[in-house]
């Protein structure tokens, strides 16, 4: 099967219904040079780079990749193909940086552990053998079906090599060697080869690597070069390099005294049509040309840089634990937890007007002398945007100011009611662990804590709380998300252990626990049938427009309209109907991860393994799902959503980092002073729809043309409305000006404005 897509310029601006991915392009692992570009992988993901004129592209599913992920690249120069081999085993094929082919026959079935380029043929080594792919005919035309997982293979000194799980193979190339009772085990004298993982031939040498470097000779004589780790082994025009983890070792002769080129543990892959100039993935130091000027024999190889440093702005990581629009702005955390936390280094990224600012977590933990891991989530202060508020699973509550992340303080044992759950250990400080927060109506910020439930930082600064009575039996609370609904109740989950609900009614005097309300239920919940609602972990929580509480867990979402439900312990279910009339709850049994509410009150729920469900109960109810089957969504797999209401753009978290969706939905305006269209001048060939946005919600919006003829006539959604450039009859209308006129149901507010039509 053989799929080829030309891949275009990526489009300007961000139409209804297009995607976008956002994935991390902060770690370069990989390098391939052809004539004209470079292409690099970033954390699994490609960019290009022109030496020409130093432009740079970046690639993905919407502009012609067929997957995510990239585990190898090579470039073939007598086949003009670059090959790149998913983590999946999926393969693309890059022809003249504008044409793509996808061959998915590994895809799912084979474990692709390496690849040579031998002229036009691309050598698989899989779980089960080798597999021959032709790059100009994209054919796979051979298998050798060896029985062995299969780690490396080369063609050397009249024979065909694999390196196996269960020793060294090879075939005369002479022979027939489909035919496995042709291949043989070998071993060279003088080394135990066992376990091989990378092969390379140079000056009729064979170079191996198992954990040490052997040099074997055409007599088949072994020779150890070094013990130590190696990441890959590269011809440089007439040079072998062997890249390590501190830098590249050159032999410039099979038989001669290496050079030494000093690099960084950063340090992945290099490679060079030139010996003189050399392309590296560089780890977090990004992709880097150097001019290299070596020593007349042993000695030290110097460089000067030609092409520094070269990375994409982009979030820090692929990892995604919880999104959140606050404050204009989308801020990311890529922390994790479970029964104790995963130890992922700080991810925090703020995404403002298109830019993204990442943390720099080393520099705090030099600051803090702690750890900076397992950031969960994170809120802007509405009195200061530029102020961030970032909870740990371990180190507490961070502050920082500016999106160079000064850190201002670090809330924790000594400086707040924040509590350890381990006070008595001398690692105290490392387990004071903190989840999900919120600014209240009183500005004060509310944050969830693993020991003693929610705390408070008030307005003034000071920290305040109370153990409330309901968590006397829990040893720990295994606390989630948190939100603060629009009567000012806080509502926290409990996602594991002893799952359910807590709300806090705090009676606006936070310091004077008297007067508060507390609605508390970790004994499971009964629907609206009288139903057990049989969930094991609680993972996310919103509010709707209409003062419903969605609460997901892993057997679907149930909803609250009051917090006495909870004390009540009683709950709803969304009910459908089937077509015979019967009725089912909806999403039954499907576990929700993330649930996000947009301008017109239609639910964004996120799963584990079954996408995006989309809720809309405006007229009866109607789901749709968008999953990697129907979308450019990156996986099926969600951790987080949120919602831009401006702009109307979703941001969904997977399994493989950060992408979006342009809604067609947006907040409605409190006037009609910034109605605008877009795009303006709208070219109907090129362009499907036209946006009219701006717009005071529950607008009626009329469009004519010059002549007063309705073309179109129905109300916004939220403060957008879409126009097809299509009449009555679903005809593309005629070039020419057309008028919109967007009234307010009571007609107390109206406005004009033109679109621009163009054949």
């Amino acid at each position: 099967m053989l799929a080829c897509v030309l891949v275009g310029a990526i489009a300007q601006g961000r139409p209804v219904g297009s995607w976008k991915t956002y994935r991390a392009y902060q770690n370069a692992t990989l390098v391939a040079e052809t004539p004209n570009h470079v292409f690099a992988v970033f954390d699994g993901s490609l960019l290009s780079y022109s030496s020409e004129d130093q432009s740079v592209q970046t690639y993905s599913l919407e502009n012609g990749l067929n997957d995510l992920n990239i585990r190898f690249l090579e470039y073939s120069p007598a086949a003009h193909a670059l090959l790149i081999v998913y983590e999946n085993s999926n393969i693309d094929v890059f022809f003249d940086k504008n044409t793509i082919c996808n061959l998915p026959e590994l895809k799912g079935k084979y474990t692709v552990n390496n690849v040579e380029i031998v002229g036009e043929t691309a050598y698989f080594s899989i779980n089960t053998g080798v597999v021959l792919l032709n790059l100009t005919k994209l054919e796979f035309k051979n298998q050798y079906r060896l029985g062995h997982n299969t780690y490396a293979t080369c063609q050397w000194n009249g024979y065909q090599y694999a390196a196996t799980e269960s020793g060294m193979m090879r075939v005369p190339l002479s022979g027939n060697l489909i035919d496995v009772d042709n291949w043989q085990f070998w071993s060279p004298t003088g080394a135990d080869i066992g376990g091989t993982t990378q092969m390379i031939v140079f000056q009729n040498h064979l170079f191996l690597y198992n954990g040490k470097v052997f040099r074997i000779s055409p007599e088949g004589n072994a020779t150890q070069l070094f013990d130590g780790l190696v990441r890959q082994m590269r011809i440089l025009e007439d040079k072998l390099a062997i890249v390590m983890y501190s830098g590249i070792l050159v032999c410039p002769d099979a038989m001669q005294a290496s050079q030494w080129l000093e690099l960084d543990s950063e340090l992945r892959d290099i490679v060079a049509l030139s010996a003189e100039k050399a392309w590296v993935a560089w780890g977090t130091n990004g992709l880097s040309q150097l001019k290299l000027t070596y020593p007349d024999n042993v000695g030290i190889i110097t460089y000067e840089p030609l092409v520094s440093q070269l990375k994409i702005n982009s979030p820090l990581r692929n990892n995604i634990w919880d999104l959140n629009v606050s404050q204009g702005k989308l801020l990311l955390t890529g922390g994790g937890k479970g029964s104790n936390r995963n130890n992922i280094p700080g991810t925090f990224s703020v995404f403002d007007a298109g830019v993204w600012y990442n943390l720099d977590y080393k520099k705090v933990e030099e600051q803090t002398g702690l750890l900076c891991n397992d950031l969960l989530s994170a809120v802007a202060d509405p009195r200061n945007p530029d102020r961030y508020f970032v909870t740990s699973y371990g180190e507490g509550v961070y502050e920082f100011e500016g999106n160079d992340f000064q850190l201002k303080n670090l809330y924790s044992i000594d400086n707040s009611s924040l509590q350890s759950t381990l006070p008595a250990s001398i690692y105290a400080e490392n387990f004071v662990r903190t989840d999900g927060l919120a600014f209240d109506k009183n500005n004060n910020l509310v944050v969830a804590n693993v020991k003693n439930g929610i705390n408070v930082m008030l307005n003034d600064g000071s920290w305040f709380n109370h153990r409330y009575s309901c968590f006397s039996n829990i040893e720990e609370l295994m606390v989630n998300r948190l939100v603060v609904t629009h009567d000012n109740k806080k509502w926290m989950n409990l996602f594991r252990l002893q799952v359910g609900l807590f709300v806090l009614d705090d009676n606006g005097t936070f310091d004077n626990e008297s007067d508060d309300t507390f609605y508390f239920n970790v004994n499971g919940f009964t629907d609206q049938q009288n139903r057990l609602v049989e969930a094991s972990s609680y993972t996310s929580i919103a509010e709707d427009q209409n003062g419903v509480v969605w609460v997901g867990t892993d057997v679907g979402p149930i909803t609250f309209s009051s917090a006495a439900q909870v004390g009540n312990r009683q709950c709803n279910r969304l009910v459908g109907s089937e077509y015979n009339g019967e009725g089912y709850y909806i999403l039954e049994n499907i576990p929700v991860t993330a649930i996000a509410v947009d301008g017109i009150n239609r639910k964004w729920i996120g799963t584990s393994g079954s996408g995006i469900f989309i809720i809309d109960q405006s007229d009866g109810v109607k789901v749709d799902n968008l999953t990697t089957a129907n979308s450019f969504l990156l996986s099926d797999n969600i951790s987080a959503l949120a919602i831009d209401h401006r702009t109307g753009e979703v941001f969904i978290g997977t399994s493989y980092g950060l992408c979006s969706y342009m809604s067609d939905v947006v907040e409605g305006q409190p006037d009609y002073s910034n109605v605008h269209a877009y795009p303006n001048p709208v070219y109907p060939l090129r362009n499907s729809q036209v946006v009219i946005t701006g717009l005071m919600a529950n607008s009626t919006v009329k469009i004519t043309d010059l002549g007063g003829n309705l073309m179109k006539e129905a109300p916004s959604n939220g403060g957008q409305f879409t126009w097809n450039c299509t009449n009555a009859a679903g005809e593309t209308v005629k070039a020419g000006v057309y008028l919109v006129f967007a009234t307010q149901p009571d007609g107390s507010a109206g406005v004009v404005t033109k679109i621009v039509v163009v054949k």
